[in-house]
């Protein structure tokens, strides 16, 4: 057989690595195992905010303070085990929706199916290959952000049965704020803020997270694709048009939504 070159399958990996998608984001690890939180802490904070708790009591409370873009957890732990963690996290509007991916030794089908019926994203027996963990956790990040961003595009074309589907929940509440108040000029993040009950920070990196974009580019896109709608009903002028969406300078309109759709919105009507 021929030798493993080991360089070049570490330039693999890191070619596998997307570090924009990982940047700004925060990772919960929890196991009780020390050496283990010490491996993958030292693995992944190169690219990430790295959180450790020594067992699901403290998992659950460090996610309910730090809200964290995924949590790695070990199914065995004392005081509060992995499913006993993910199922408390996920009676939490603010923690239901953080993804989970298990390490266990165990590997019996009816522990790794408990985990997965769960809603875990994948379960990785110990002894893990650190690659593997790595692409793996880039690779349910991405396809995350690919899933909502489809959601969110079904939303603003009307299709509401499809965004239904895989929404995820706090994606889903902010749309519902957006629908609720897109008309009101005012409507700005800190009312946001108040109405989910997270802080500015959190919220715009979860969602970030989730769909890389802000909750303002959502309420505008939100906006922009209304005013498309009502354009292309050709009963209202492009200033009333600006005002109904919400927006009070239908010059501004008019140029965002030229940058939005490559056309002006006198074209469109």
């Amino acid at each position: 057989d021929e030798p493993i070159d080991v360089q070049e399958d570490k330039k693999t990996v890191e070619l596998a690595i997307n570090k924009d998608l990982l940047t700004g984001k925060s990772i919960l690890v929890v196991d009780d195992d020390e050496l283990i939180l010490d491996h993958i802490g030292s693995l992944l904070s190169p690219y990430v905010e790295v959180l450790t708790a020594h067992n699901g009591e403290q998992g659950f409370s460090l996610a309910q303070a730090n809200v964290p873009d995924l949590i790695i957890s070990d199914v065995d732990m004392p005081e509060m085990n992995g499913i006993e963690m993910y199922e408390k996290l996920g009676a939490h509007l603010l923690t239901s929706n953080i993804p989970l991916l298990f390490l266990s030794a165990k590997t019996e089908n009816n522990v790794r199916l408990k985990g997965l019926s769960m809603g875990a994203i994948d379960y990785i027996a110990k002894p893990f290959a650190d690659d593997e963990l790595l692409v793996k956790i880039c690779n349910f990040l991405l396809w995350q952000q690919k899933i909502q961003i489809k959601a969110l595009t079904s939303t603003y074309e009307g299709n509401e049965e499809a965004a239904n589907d895989t929404i995820n929940p706090l994606l889903d509440k902010i749309i519902g704020l957006v629908k609720a108040n897109y008309a009101n000029p005012l409507y700005s993040l800190p009312d946001f803020v108040r109405e989910l009950g997270m802080s500015k920070a959190t919220l715009s990196r979860r969602l970030k997270s989730i769909t890389d974009k802000t909750p303002i580019e959502i309420l505008t896109e939100y906006r922009l694709n209304m005013s498309k709608k009502l354009l292309e009903e050709g009963q209202m002028s492009v200033s009333d048009v600006a005002y109904a969406v919400g927006f009070n300078d239908p010059s501004y309109f008019s140029r965002r939504f030229k940058e939005f759709f490559g056309n002006t919105p006198k074209s469109v009507r």
